[in-house]
């Protein structure tokens, strides 16, 4: 008679620890080239909205796209809320869709011919809760954006750009998230006058603002910014795009000393901004953010 010989206790026990043993080396693999395939369709999307902003900037006399929307009814600017994506979804007394086509996330459209390019996939999608009656019943489908364009980069033109290479156009400025149907800024020009809204080195961005802090812009994010590992991506207005590590001293107390390479000079331990440095060329009382200054060489 044929005996079948099964697996004893000790042979199952080792045939487990086996694969145990590979899946512990494995996993991680997989993991890592997963992410670094998100990183590669993030960089190539980012690249293709600085191709498409170029584009509109050549066609528009070198100007790039409002950052911030112009109030019509007043001479001033939208400095808060963002701007519709895209424009028309809902209308409101702050959001009219003809300011909001005037946003870059809508005026780019033309060259860009892809809103889903702002949108970064698997990750949290927020809401405006103030805005929770129009996302039921919207005018027309929203769209969701991961994208912040360097707002000092408000109506400024290509040629006045100190350094296009090195020069953020866009980045992943609100980290693991997408905003449902809305456009934001950061960092973002602090204009609370009146009138035309530049950056301006030697002063605040509008001629008839004041503002005790001496600040000329501001941002936020409540996100961690690592994105893509411990870092995000950045394409600058040469249409360069890079990884770049971000919180190297992520939860210390001592802020890092290289603000040409990092936003930020402090982070919590889970990657989220504290600290900005800002600088201010000699004879300026005024101060913006160092990383994101259109004119950073000429602070060296």
């Amino acid at each position: 008679m044929n005996k079948r010989r099964a697996f004893t206790l000790i042979e199952l026990l080792v045939v487990i620890a086996i694969i145990s043993i590979l899946a512990a080396i494995l996993f991680p693999v997989f993991a890592q080239a997963k992410e670094a395939a998100k990183k590669t369709v993030s960089i190539s999307n980012f690249k293709q909205l600085a191709f498409a902003t170029i584009m509109y900037a050549t066609d528009s006399d070198d100007y790039l796209p409002f950052a911030l929307t112009p109030n019509t009814s007043n001479n001033t600017y939208r400095r808060t809320g963002g701007h519709a994506f895209p424009d028309g979804w809902l209308s409101t007394a702050r959001y009219i869709p003809n300011e909001d086509a005037m946003g870059w996330g809508n005026s780019i459209e033309p060259y860009r011919k892809n809103y889903d390019l702002q949108e970064l996939k698997g990750v949290k999608v927020v809401t405006v809760s103030s805005l929770a009656a129009n996302y039921a019943a919207p005018l027309r489908p929203w769209k969701n954006n991961h994208v912040a364009m360097n707002g000092l980069l408000q109506h400024y033109t290509l040629t006045a750009v100190a350094s296009p290479s090195k020069t953020t156009l866009f980045w992943q400025g609100w980290g693991k998230t997408n905003d449902a149907g809305i456009v934001f800024v950061n960092p973002r020009l602090n204009c609370r006058g009146t009138g035309p809204c530049s950056f301006n080195p030697l002063g605040y961005p509008q001629s008839d603002m004041t503002d005790p802090s001496s600040r000329g812009d501001e941002w936020n994010s409540d996100s961690t910014l690592w994105v893509h590992a411990k870092g995000a991506i950045f394409v600058a207005t040469d249409t360069s795009a890079r990884w770049r590590p971000l919180g190297g001293n992520a939860g210390g107390t001592v802020p890092s000393g290289d603000g040409t390479r990092d936003p930020f000079s402090l982070y919590t331990i889970d990657g989220i901004p504290v600290t900005m440095p800002r600088c201010a060329l000699v004879g300026s009382t005024v101060f913006y953010s160092c990383f994101f200054r259109p004119d950073a060489d000429n602070l060296q």
